[in-house]
């Protein structure tokens, strides 16, 4: 009888051991999927990794789609959280609401879109009625836009259609209008920076975190093919590039606001995460980074 009772335990003991654990989740621990703007590839990678390098147990699938993608996948539940240059709509806070859904959205950063230029280009000072001529119309030559440029078509080039970039351009700049069918989609921000190294008369629009960190050889390797243009602030009519300081100082005129969106109730992962990235850690990467954090004072990092 006592054999059988060792062997009873034992057996117990043996399916307990196989059986899957218990998953637990908390601000630090657990396993969630992030999607993020491909504009900001770079800083969402940097605050995935210093977040699972302080919190081993927190596992975070970092994913990159397009901004409609991204946002779509966090309403359907295939993405726990989302960093986009953009909120939820009040229709869509509504309809949330009415679901027992209440939607937690947090400024985490500041973007820029950068204008770059081939390094042949020698018009690198542009208004914003110039850049809404190039980005509207099928016919605009280097000439008509500046007094020394060639008779030859601009050719602007993004990342891809529907991008947050294209989305920006069209909403902000040409206020809902069609952006011009002359566009070249490169399919990513590096391949934008390559196309334009490689043809004179392109002008290319991507975010700036693909070429302002002073820290990243990547960035600083990219700034060695292409020109940044100067855009003019129409309200003091001077000229400014991306810089960190003219972004946090709204002097840049290109600029947008990145969030972190969640649908998470419980104090989660996502949470955690959220929490991290618009924290002291989170917005220090952010400055690093050379994007305007949402709550940090910024230092001036030179684009040449």
């Amino acid at each position: 009888m006592k054999h059988d009772c060792w062997i009873f335990i034992l057996v117990f003991f043996l399916i307990a051991g196989c059986s899957k654990p218990i998953e637990r989740e908390t601000p630090t621990e657990g396993n969630i999927k992030v999607m993020a703007d491909p504009a900001i590839t770079r800083l969402s990678r940097e605050w995935v990794e210093t977040f699972q390098h302080l919190y081993q147990y927190g596992k975070i699938k970092l994913t990159w789609a397009r901004e409609t993608e991204a946002f779509n996948a966090l309403l359907e539940g295939k993405a726990q959280l989302v960093i986009l240059p953009r909120t939820f709509t009040p229709e869509q806070k509504r309809i949330l609401g009415n679901k027992r859904i209440f939607p937690r959205e947090v400024k985490v950063a500041v973007d820029a879109i950068a204008v770059i230029l081939n390094l042949n280009n020698p018009d690198s000072f542009l208004t914003l009625s110039e850049i809404t001529q190039i980005l509207s119309s099928n016919s605009t030559v280097w000439s008509d836009i500046g007094k020394q440029g060639k008779d030859i078509p601009v050719q602007p080039v993004i990342d891809q259609a529907g991008s947050s970039i294209a989305n920006f351009l069209q909403d902000s700049v040409l206020k809902g209008e069609p952006l011009s069918s002359s566009f070249v989609a490169a399919g990513s921000a590096d391949k934008v920076i390559e196309y334009v190294a490689n043809h004179p008369a392109a002008i290319g629009f991507i975010g700036v975190n693909w070429i302002a960190s002073a820290n990243d050889s990547m960035a600083l390797g990219f700034l060695q093919t292409i020109r940044t243009a100067y855009i003019q602030n129409p309200a003091d009519q001077k000229y400014y590039l991306p810089y960190q300081a003219w972004i946090g100082q709204l002097l840049y005129p290109l600029r947008r606001d990145i969030y972190a969106l969640t649908l998470e109730s419980k104090m989660g992962l996502s949470t955690g995460f959220l929490s991290f990235m618009a924290g002291d850690k989170g917005q220090r990467i952010v400055l690093k980074s050379g994007l305007m954090p949402a709550q940090k004072p910024v230092r001036m990092i030179e684009l040449q």
